[in-house]
């Protein structure tokens, strides 16, 4: 069994990054108050749609409707590849 600080190493940290960079120039290109806006409620759900009220969770689907996030997806499924590429069987 792999300890744990070998599937550590085996991450790919590049990828990660570059992933990062690509969701945090879709981040910054919403206004400053959708993104505080979307941010309280994340932090208000915890996680769990049911947490937040049918408007709160309609208001949600809105702003991150605003982040392109289909966009988002079609930027990162090249580090997707490159990750699963690289992977050993």
């Amino acid at each position: 069994m792999a300890s744990k600080l070998s599937r550590v190493r085996t991450v790919p940290w590049l990828l990660l990054a570059q992933a990062g960079l690509t969701a945090n120039k879709h981040w910054k290109t919403l206004p400053v108050g959708d993104r505080e806006r979307i941010a309280q409620l994340l932090k208000k759900s915890k996680g769990l749609p049911a947490n937040l009220t049918p408007r709160e969770r309609e208001e949600l689907r809105l702003l991150l409707g605003r982040l392109e996030v289909g966009s988002l997806a079609r930027e990162l499924v090249p580090f997707a590849l490159k990750a699963r590429r690289g992977k050993r069987r």
